[in-house]
């Protein structure tokens, strides 16, 4: 027993001593470390790691200045893992690829992976720790990394298309985001190496076969997964939010040498929700952006008021825009700025605000305001740059009914206790100029108010293709002898809810049919007697029982889309049935205001002042003694998650 404490003493002390002289060769002889990353190193319970690297490239200069690069800007990055090493999450996601699913980018329609996820959160309650690269990473995994960089950078054929700085921030980094340490370099180079064999120039060309040899989709359920995915693990199960592919993107175009990463944009300006996108250096040394269709095409459907660009290092500092330590934890704040590149901004100006202070611009997402962009200390005067307007220089944007034509901001003043609203919200318009929000008291005025969101124009056009559209009766299921009851004519319907009273009359048979070539798109199907509602049966060429059975579950937000030249749904009754109103409901958001459900109307000043509470008597609702000027929002407080601000001009809602 004395023999083995003997050799593992030894064998102790021999890697001591090997320890020592590495920290001891490379800092006081060898290399002349940087006193900035001497410090950093210090810091680390893994200091021997780092001092291996340096003393591994001590030769090599410009591997050298990589390995600096990292380390400089390593201290605040980090792992987030789940608490539980064996978390079901994990197992799950090994079965994932075993799962019939499909793309899905509608919150509405249900999910596989989003059931999933939730029947997990029911078993496993979600727990996070924090494991700080600097005290984990070892020197073979830096090594290699740094190596495998160096290798694609310096061969064909990218034979060093960008110089060493491009290099470092778009190419070099080990990691994404907070996603667990991988080699993911080495396995993602084996994948699209092939992709590079054939070509001389990085075009977009390149980043479409990218995209296409990943095979990964969308499916909004991954949203629901708590912890972030490594390479690996997307690859695997093939699906992921906007944010996972993306990820997937980037670490795929730096595997085989192209500068790449993340645009962002944290919170929409007319929406809740953020989105985020990849972007890659071209042989003319732009950035270009890139979907995650195989067109490749990256549409922006909303507003935006800040896009920021993701990078291993901070492109400012606390000591660059008057940071108070409680936000701090804004990071994306700190990110390179590139809001111009993808619409109109304007550089706003504020003299009236104590430049002792920190300051932020907010937008709003739907609940609470959130800091897009931080006050800049400026002759005197607090300056918000590059404030996005609203319009995009993109093809396509989503629009709504009553839209409002720029972006709503407020100024808030950052403590240690929040934000303090000490200025009115304002409009930032398209061209430029600004409107304050201010609200007047003594200009009161009544407003009808009929929706507590804005109706996107899909939905305008589900209720405007039912205009040409006939119900049919007949005596038999072939409809030889149909008989035209009611056709669909007039202004587009302004709720999406539609009572059809009809003399009383009697059938078995009856029809929905749009006009010729007029896509279906419904949420319900019900037929009436003196007010009881009848039971049915449905039927369509076109579609599943199971599908049409969405038409008739009692929920508003189940839907039945036809986009065929057979664009009909049969109702079978069972046997002549006495009928003598009809319900019909468009595809809907449920944002319109809804028959004896509760809501509360809101204006804000400094705060969110209500104007009281009411229960639907109608479909609208009818308030007095609003003041004018005002910014407002409207909550449904019986159900309901959507709800947006809103001001009132000549009498309608104009939504921001």
């Amino acid at each position: 027993m004395a023999k083995y404490i003997k050799i593992i003493a030894f064998s102790f002390l021999i890697a001591l001593i090997g320890s020592y002289w590495i920290v001891c060769d490379v800092s006081n002889n060898t290399v002349n470390i940087p006193s900035d990353i001497k410090l950093i190193i210090d810091k680390s319970k893994n200091k021997n790691e780092f001092y291996k690297v340096i003393q591994h490239y001590k030769n090599d200069s410009l591997k050298l200045a990589a390995t600096y690069f990292l380390i400089r800007n390593m201290d605040d990055k980090y792992s987030i893992l789940p608490s539980n090493k064996a978390t079901i999450y994990k197992t799950a996601l090994e079965n994932i690829p075993l799962l019939k699913e499909e793309n899905n980018w509608d919150p509405t329609k249900k999910s596989t992976l989003g059931i999933l996820m939730d029947s997990l959160s029911n078993i496993e309650p979600v727990g996070y720790k924090k494991v700080y690269d600097m005290n984990v990473i070892t020197a073979e995994f830096l090594i290699e990394n740094i190596d495998l960089s160096f290798e694609v950078w310096e061969n064909p054929p990218i034979s060093k298309y960008y110089d060493f700085n491009i290099f470092c921030e778009y190419v070099l980094p080990y990691r994404f985001a907070n996603e667990p340490l991988s080699n993911w370099r080495k396995n993602a180079y084996i994948k699209f190496k092939p992709i590079l064999l054939d070509t001389s120039h990085i075009t977009k060309d390149i980043a479409i076969q990218v995209i296409k040899k990943s095979h990964i989709n969308y499916n909004i359920g991954m949203a629901k997964y708590p912890y972030p995915l490594t390479f690996e693990e997307i690859d695997l199960i093939k699906w992921g939010t906007c944010e996972h592919l993306s990820q997937y993107q980037t670490l795929a175009f730096r595997s085989i040498g192209i500068p790449s990463t993340t645009d962002f944009i944290p919170v929409w300006a007319n929406r809740s929700l953020g989105h985020e996108w990849c972007v890659f250096l071209n042989n003319d040394h732009c950035f270009e952006d890139i979907g995650i269709a195989h067109s490749g095409k990256n549409d922006l459907l909303y507003k935006f008021s800040k896009i920021y660009r993701k990078a291993f290092f901070h492109h400012c500092t606390p000591s660059d825009s008057i940071f108070s330590d409680n936000y701090k934890k804004i990071n994306y704040l700190l990110y390179q700025d590139v809001t111009d590149k993808y619409g109109r901004t304007s550089d706003l100006t504020f003299n009236n605000l104590d430049t002792n202070s920190t300051y932020a611009l907010c937008t709003f997402n739907n609940r609470q305001w959130i800091p897009v962009s931080y006050g800049k200390k400026k002759n005197g005067n607090i300056c918000f740059h590059n404030m996005g307007q609203g319009k995009s220089y993109k093809d396509y944007q989503l629009s709504y009914t009553n839209e409002g034509k720029g972006v709503i901001y407020i100024i808030a003043k950052l403590n240690n206790n929040g934000m303090e609203f000490i200025e009115v919200p304002f409009i930032l318009y398209e061209e430029g100029r600004m409107k304050k929000l201010k609200p007047d008291c003594n200009q009161r005025q009544a407003v009808i108010l009929n929706r507590k969101y804005p109706e996107y124009e899909h939905f305008y056009e589900y209720k405007k293709n039912m205009l040409g559209a006939t119900i049919e009766i007949a005596n038999d299921s072939l409809f030889k002898d149909k008989k035209t009851i009611y056709r669909f004519t007039g202004r587009v319907p302004s709720g999406s809810r539609i009572i059809i009273d009809l003399p009383a009359f009697s059938s078995q048979y009856i029809r929905y049919k749009n006009a010729e070539n007029i896509s279906i798109n419904l949420s319900g199907i019900h037929l009436f007697y003196n007010k009881k509602k009848l039971k049915s049966k449905l039927y369509s060429p076109s579609v599943s029982i199971e599908y049409l059975n969405n038409l008739s579950d009692d929920d508003i937000l189940t839907y039945c889309t036809i986009n065929s030249p057979q664009n009909y749904i049969d109702i079978d009754m069972g046997e002549k049935t006495f009928i003598n109103q009809i319900e019909i409901t468009c595809r809907t958001d449920d944002n319109e205001i809804n028959h004896n459900q509760i809501y509360e109307l809101y204006y804000f000043d400094q705060a969110w002042i209500s104007l009281g509470v009411q229960k639907a008597k109608h479909c609208f609702l009818l308030y007095e003694q609003v003041p004018s000027n005002a910014l407002f929002l409207l909550k449904n407080k019986t159900k309901g998650v959507e709800q947006r601000i809103f001001t009132i001009e000549n009498g309608e809602q104009i939504w921001w």
